[in-house]
């Protein structure tokens, strides 16, 4: 693949879009690559023959690794073929803290292998340039690594002195087709510790795939900083506990098992498939609303007694449901595999091992059962007109229609006709957009549906503050002043967003992911925000005379990380009086 590469670029004939389409094509084949050896490997050591490297390793995860030992493994290996080819080498000064910790030896749970790769490139790379900067004979100044375990991360910065890298080039050395090292000979004659440009690339698709990132911060004509960050614990949960110490499926069983009130629930952790932890958070909270799951377990009957075998995602999702809430065991583990593998066919951009917005997700997920719905509703009608002129002629054919329009379709407030199912009689409101001008008073005003609310975030504030400001008057003015048809001019006017009819389920999405111009780039907004166990919300377009509806949580989807391409989801669920966490495979 990589000469393949060099032939393509010395012939010339790659343009930029050309690159970036190549790019993007070998991050996602490497990654899956990745995916694929990883559970290859990890499947022959936990069900095979193949022994694990270590007897306290899990397959091929160490749940107690020595980072420090990795890395100096790292740098060994690196120094050996840099003595080797340049005959010198830099030394090592290895500085480890461990924040979370103090005085206690450096360990996480990782794929001592995956850091390997990382440390022993990013250490071949600092060598070669510190050698061809400062000179063969020179006393070569020392490479620096320091390692911190956080609360959150591990971090690993790795300084070198060789001369920097210029400003325009740096984020091209991520780049399949860019190598500062010539083309290798094929008569294996190169410098060891030069290849074919990939080891930087891939070691980022290393990092990226559990949770964590790679970069690269240089001082060009002095030296560069590699810097490694590996996710590690969540909220209450660190990886660490899923081997020496989390709450088992039994024991938590044994401590639900008194409480009939739990008698017919199941509390079941989905297994992640490569970075699926977004997909498993959205499905649980569904799960555990309860209108949803009995309208998804309702769907599986009928369809299973119409005899339809056509698969789409919404006959995945109820046989997932079904299969969790026929178990016998009340706590366990189950894979969602078909889902999975048929949300990657049906969506492209769920279709890799990347991070995804659980926000997105559940928009397309909720769209996609209702499209799903909509089209059956479509085919029933087909085949109730068809028969219906079969049976009693043309004339009650029409007759028919009419009826039927009515009972499975509406207008939206554009004037579209949309196709309603049980999707929109669960989650859908309607949003009621006032605009006053401030010239002849007219009020005007116009509805919208949503599926979900997302409201804005500040710091230190409750929901009910964030929906309070979400319908906070705007005014209109300057350049942004209001077209108002009943004055035939541009006028100042006031504008507000209020809540016209409440859901039967309200999801509310909190929008943490910002975008910062002077950044030019998104960045997560780690605001304290305060959920009342109960919402009170005023029922303006009410059609039964309640005044206020009172909604109850039961489930927060939670995005824990520091910024919006990295970091992990889990899922807070309310089952009676209990308070679930559910963090893939793991339910405590």
């Amino acid at each position: 693949m990589a000469e393949g590469l060099i032939e393509l670029k010395s012939s010339g004939g790659v343009d930029i879009g050309s690159e970036q389409s190549i790019q993007y094509f070998l991050d996602r084949f490497y990654l899956n690559r990745i995916s694929i050896r990883m559970l290859q490997y990890q499947h022959l050591v936990v069900f095979g023959s193949v022994l694990p490297e270590s007897p306290n390793h899990v397959g091929c995860i160490d749940p107690v690794c020595d980072v420090t030992s990795v890395v100096q493994d790292a740098y060994e290996n690196a120094r050996f073929l840099c003595d080797r080819y340049y005959l010198n080498a830099p030394q090592l000064e290895l500085d480890c803290l461990n924040a979370l910790s103090p005085g206690k030896k450096l360990s996480v749970v990782i794929v001592p292998s995956h850091l390997y790769h990382i440390m022993f490139e990013l250490f071949k790379n600092a060598m070669r340039a510190t050698v061809e900067h400062i000179g063969m004979d020179e006393d070569l100044p020392p490479i620096k690594v320091r390692v911190v375990r956080g609360n959150e991360d591990l971090s690993i910065k790795l300084s070198d002195k060789g001369g920097g890298v210029p400003r325009s080039i740096i984020s091209r050395l991520f780049d399949y087709m860019y190598s500062t090292a010539p083309p290798p000979p094929r008569d294996g004659s190169q410098a060891p510790l030069a290849g074919y440009g990939y080891g930087l690339p891939l070691s980022r698709l290393y990092a990226r795939y559990f949770h964590g990132d790679m970069f690269l911060v240089s001082m060009e004509g002095y030296g560069t900083d590699g810097f490694l960050l590996k996710t590690l614990t969540f909220i209450r949960v660190d990886f660490h506990s899923c081997f020496v110490g989390a709450t088992t499926s039994s024991q938590l069983e044994k401590d639900l098992g008194a409480d009939q009130a739990l008698a017919n629930e199941h509390f079941y952790g989905l297994v992640n498939f490569g970075n699926t932890c977004y997909a498993n958070s959205v499905i649980q909270a569904l799960y555990f609303c309860k209108p949803f799951r009995e309208k998804i377990l309702a769907y599986r009957q009928s369809h299973k007694k119409s005899g339809i075998q056509k698969e789409n995602l919404l006959t995945c999702l109820a046989d997932l449901f079904s299969n969790i809430s026929s178990q016998k065991r009340r706590v366990g583990t189950i894979a969602p595999k078909r889902f999975v593998t048929k949300l990657k066919r049906e969506n492209e951009l769920f279709d890799n091992f990347m991070q995804q917005d659980a926000h997105e997700f559940f928009n397309f997920l909720l769209n996609a059962i209702s499209e799903v719905l909509a089209e059956e509703k479509r085919k029933e009608h087909t085949n109730g007109n068809i028969s219906s002129r079969t049976a009693n002629g043309l004339t009650k054919r029409s007759n028919l229609v009419t009826a039927n329009v009515h009972d499975y379709s509406a207008r939206s407030t554009d004037g579209v006709r949309q196709d309603l199912t049980w999707i929109h009689e669960i989650f859908q409101g309607t949003l009621t957009n006032e605009t006053r001008c401030l010239n002849c008073e007219t009020v005007s005003s116009k509805d919208e549906d949503f599926l979900d609310l997302s409201v804005d975030i500040e710091q230190d504030v409750s929901i009910s503050n964030c929906l309070r400001n979400f319908s906070n008057m705007e005014t209109l003015c300057g350049d942004q002043k209001y077209l108002c048809e009943t004055c035939g001019s541009k006028q100042e006017a006031q504008k507000r967003m209020r809540i016209g009819k409440l859901p039967k389920l309200l999801a509310l999405h909190l929008k943490r992911f910002k975008y910062v111009e002077t950044l030019n780039r998104h960045t997560k907004l780690s605001y304290r925000v305060l959920f009342p166990m109960e919402l009170r919300l005023p029922n303006v377009k009410s059609t039964n005379g309640d005044a206020d509806k009172i909604f109850d949580l039961v489930a927060v989807v939670v995005h824990c990380g520091s910024t919006p391409n990295r970091g992990h989801y889990i899922t807070l669920v309310k089952s009676h009086y209990y308070w679930l966490l559910f963090d893939d495979d793991i339910v405590d």
